[in-house]
């Protein structure tokens, strides 16, 4: 059968198959419905199995945990992914009862073999609670035909599973013609890429001798470097990205009345900000076709590198003179979004922000900056 699976590229195996063909008919499958399936994924396949066999469901919380280091079997039908295959292979799998992982070792003959690890308390009072630890005994003896699996490596080796498949894999390796698939846990993948833009910045100034101050807005060039953080386990769809921009803006006021001790005195006011900011922001992207649209929603932090801003004071009669317009701060912060489209190693995005401006009186006066970017990047894969 041929068709689209529910799937997480996780080493956690589902209890029930859900299963749509190419119609769109959707059904649910049990263990021994359906014996194997396999999951095609770009960097590799994913095998599942179906086994009947006997499984450990001793709880494994500590309020209901028992004293004895002996396990509470029943037989399960299950689904179990190929972790090793080999002489001996390696499965996981989840039991229907308690939702426990287990990892169990398959013979060439077939036979099945479940790794025990019990969680237990010493004694009656139920205040120290040890582990089992049955399944290094386990161990040993299916291994014990291997050099290389050596009884070191199983002491040391832990109930996990990185830990197991590393035996399982060296194991294998006494016999070359056992060597075969191994499952690849994915891991987080970084991009690094380049961009470019252009910008547009609006601001609002509000306070005591300040209201009714407009800007014209600026437009000016953004340069900049990105570093996304592709997570694992979500089809490349989840990421988390950082980018560090260099810009600036220089704006001029029209005339304003300032909150000046003589009468008939008109002023502008002329900024000039240079800056570095780190966006940082959650990124969704649709990565089922080859141009896939994203968008994000983040935070920004912004460092004034310079930043000038004087006001042009005139009084009829009176020479021109030049003063400071508020005092600003070297910090800035902002939150904003963003949404465009990528393809291949290119992206677009048009980006909006909001942030509290530089101003560093914010008891009597309140800015408030805007800023609508367009941003073309491009990533070193």
């Amino acid at each position: 059968m041929h068709g689209e699976i529910a799937f997480k590229d996780k080493p956690k195996p589902p209890k029930t198959l859900v299963f749509r063909n190419k119609k769109g008919d959707e059904k649910h499958y049990r263990p021994f419905e359906v014996r194997s399936f396999t999951v095609h994924l770009s960097g590799q396949d994913v095998y599942f199995k179906s086994f009947s066999s006997e499984l450990d469901v001793s709880p494994t919380d500590l309020a209901s945990i028992d004293n004895s280091p002996n396990p509470t079997l029943k037989k399960c039908e299950f689904f179990a992914q190929l972790l090793v295959a080999g002489k001996k292979s390696l499965y996981v799998c989840l039991d229907s009862v308690v939702g426990k992982k287990h990892y169990l070792i398959e013979a060439q003959d077939g036979a099945l073999t479940e790794l025990i690890n019990k969680h237990y308390y010493l004694d009656m009072s139920r205040t120290t609670a040890l582990y089992s630890e049955e399944y290094k005994r386990q161990l040993g003896k299916l291994y014990s035909d291997c050099h290389i699996a050596a009884i070191k490596k199983i002491e040391d080796a832990q109930y996990s599973l990185p830990s197991l498949m590393h035996l399982a894999r060296d194991y294998n390796k006494c016999d070359k013609r056992a060597e075969g698939y191994e499952y690849k846990r994915e891991k987080a993948k970084t991009v690094f890429g380049v961009d470019l833009g252009a910008g547009k910045t609006a601001l609002d100034v509000n306070g005591s001798g300040y209201n009714g101050i407009t800007f014209a807005p600026s437009y000016s060039f953004v340069a900049g470097i990105f570093l996304n953080c592709i997570l694992p386990h979500t089809e490349r769809r989840w990421s988390i990205c950082n980018e560090l921009l260099y810009a600036g803006y220089s704006m001029k006021s029209d005339t304003y009345y300032p909150n000046y001790p003589y009468t008939g005195v008109t002023a502008k006011a002329n900024l000039d900000i240079s800056y570095l900011k780190l966006f940082t922001s959650l990124r969704y992207q649709y990565s089922k076709y080859a141009i896939r649209p994203f968008a994000h929603l983040g935070i920004t932090n912004g460092y004034s590198i310079s930043s000038q801003a004087t006001a042009l004071y005139h009084q009829g009669g009176l020479a021109d003179q030049t003063g400071p317009f508020i005092p600003f701060r070297k910090y800035e912060q902002s939150w904003f979004g963003g949404a465009g489209i990528s393809y291949k190693k290119y992206e677009a995005e048009i980006r909006y922000e909001r942030g509290n401006g530089f101003s560093n009186i914010p008891q009597s006066v309140s800015t408030s900056a805007i800023y609508l970017l367009f941003l073309v990047k491009y990533s070193f894969k």
